[in-house]
């Protein structure tokens, strides 16, 4: 939950295997690119962004930019916090 709205209803394992975290370069980053993602953290050299569907988003980059299993704490920062804005 969270502020009243209920964030994930299924299991931690399910919640884990579904969600992918990105990682690349900024120049991978557009609007076409950005509408896959939950969240997006930007820096100087790079971007670490969360998808909702590991395997959309394996199709998308194709090996164009690191896909990494995400921690708990990573989905609830970019679905929590990142939401759709791109922090």
């Amino acid at each position: 939950m969270n502020r009243g709205k209920v964030v994930f209803s299924d299991s931690k394992d399910e919640v884990l295997e579904r969600y992918v975290l990105v990682k690349g370069g900024r120049e991978l980053l557009d609007k076409d690119v950005k509408k896959y993602f939950v969240g997006v953290r930007e820096g100087a050299h790079g971007f670490e962004a969360l998808a909702p569907d590991r395997r959309e988003t394996e199709k998308v980059f194709q090996g164009s930019a690191l896909l990494e299993a995400p921690t708990l704490e990573d989905i609830m920062y970019f679905t929590v916090k990142g939401g759709k804005a791109h922090v």
